[in-house]
């Protein structure tokens, strides 16, 4: 079975092909958990701190240590994974449960395996525990090696971000706020120092723009269907763009500027005709500057 790459808040690492992201939070400022799934169950549990503070980097250790003290003591057995890999520290769980047979008249004893890997570097620390189903025909071994060994940190540059058939970069200044994934649809809301960046990815475009009458039309549709941002009626333009405009006078609509202080839109649609999809973003600024920040991909056609 190959592995994919998925990279997701500074971070990067190799997993199964079929697994992909099933949830996130932030449960606190600068810690992230997420989960991984494949076609049957939960296959990874990950959980991370980004922080220059030492306080914060001992709680959440402290956190670490008591949630994995009780993994310890449920199971079975544990065996030290030599792994060679100076960041690393793991070990494998497994554990034995004892299940009736289908006709009731016997029991069995399942076998299970969690693989759990905790990570530390400046200013990060990480916590990883990696469990296979039976369907996979990789052991649990192989598939926490080729995760710890592809594992990487990014934190200057351009980060990647690379989930479902998602894969851009942006510049480490923006963070994440918020995402929402549904069928054929993502949107992705990065910040960088209050100007905010929304981002769709719709994929089928020629179902999507089979009856519509131009691609700027009907993302304007959409656009103006959406919750995210308030206030804002979206037009297409006589030369084939999309502008933003406030409705007034609602001074409600407003409050999101005031408080960026903010109060230019650039608006994009591109159908990008390869990959079956369109691709919208509406960026909030303050100055001309601020353009300069976006990735080239952005305007590419």
């Amino acid at each position: 079975m190959p592995y994919r790459r998925i990279a997701w808040d500074r971070t990067s690492f190799k997993v199964p092909e079929r697994w992909e992201l099933s949830s996130f939070r932030w449960p606190r400022p600068g810690r992230m958990v997420i989960e991984l799934e494949d076609d049957f169950s939960i296959c990874m549990h990950g959980e991370w701190q980004w922080s220059a503070d030492p306080r914060t980097m001992r709680s959440f250790l402290h956190h670490l240590e008591k949630r994995d003290a009780d993994l310890a003591r449920r199971a079975d057995r544990k065996e030290m994974v030599d792994s060679a890999l100076g960041r690393w520290t793991a070990v494998i769980y497994h554990f034995n449960k004892t299940v009736p047979e289908s006709d009731g008249k016997k029991i069995r004893v399942e076998r299970n395996h969690i693989y759990h890997a905790a990570y530390s570097a400046e200013g990060f620390a990480a916590s990883f525990q990696i469990q296979i189903t039976k369907d996979c025909p990789l052991s649990v071994k192989e598939v926490g090696r080729t995760f710890m060994e592809s594992f990487r940190l990014h934190r200057e540059g351009m980060v990647p971000w690379e989930l479902f058939d998602i894969s851009i970069s942006m510049p480490s200044a923006f963070a994440l706020k918020d995402a929402r994934f549904s069928i054929g649809s993502k949107h992705l809301t990065f910040e960088r120092r209050k100007r905010q960046l929304n981002l769709w990815i719709l994929s089928c475009a020629d179902v999507i723009l089979k009856d519509a009458e131009s691609v700027e039309k009907w993302c304007c549709g959409f656009l103006n269907s959406q919750g995210g941002i308030r206030g804002l009626v979206f037009k297409p333009t006589t030369t084939g763009g999309i502008v933003g405009r406030r409705r007034f006078p609602m001074v409600i609509t407003h409050l999101r500027d005031i408080a960026a202080w903010c109060f230019r839109w650039k608006v994009r649609a591109i159908h990008q005709k390869e990959a079956n999809r369109i691709l919208i973003w509406v960026y909030h600024y303050r100055w001309e500057g601020d353009l300069d920040w976006l990735p080239d991909w952005l305007s590419a056609p």
